[in-house]
């Protein structure tokens, strides 16, 4: 894999981005909409730049969930209707206490990938 500087040659585009920001769904400001991403072909994984972010879910929300659940769109993976799942659509102050993959989660990716 090779590191890029710009969008020429990469595979997949993370962006913190406010508002409209060149692609088909804008940000809302802040609370709502906090990110979104394409599915495979799309390779893009947005950050909603209104927001208030930090590594370990205190003063904002957890940057590493919200990544890790985008990271399953850009895989292919769609929301689950299991809370604890990492691919339930909504964001809880629960997930303060740690996270990690689900049932829900681990079946839908071995059903598009496969396991080994």
């Amino acid at each position: 894999m090779d590191r890029t500087t710009g969008s020429t040659g990469a595979n997949l585009d993370v962006l913190f981005a406010k508002y409209a920001h060149g692609d088909k769904e804008s940000f809302d400001g802040f609370g709502g909409v906090v990110a979104h991403s394409g599915y495979p072909v799309e390779g893009i994984i947005h950050f909603d730049g209104s927001e208030y972010w930090s590594i370990d879910g205190h003063n904002g929300l957890d940057l590493r969930y919200v990544a890790l659940h985008e990271i399953g769109h850009a895989l292919g993976l769609r929301h689950s209707n299991d809370p604890k799942a990492i691919m339930h659509p909504y964001y809880s102050d629960q997930l303060k206490k740690g996270f990690e993959l689900g049932e829900d989660d681990i079946l839908g990716i071995r059903k598009l990938y496969g396991t080994s």
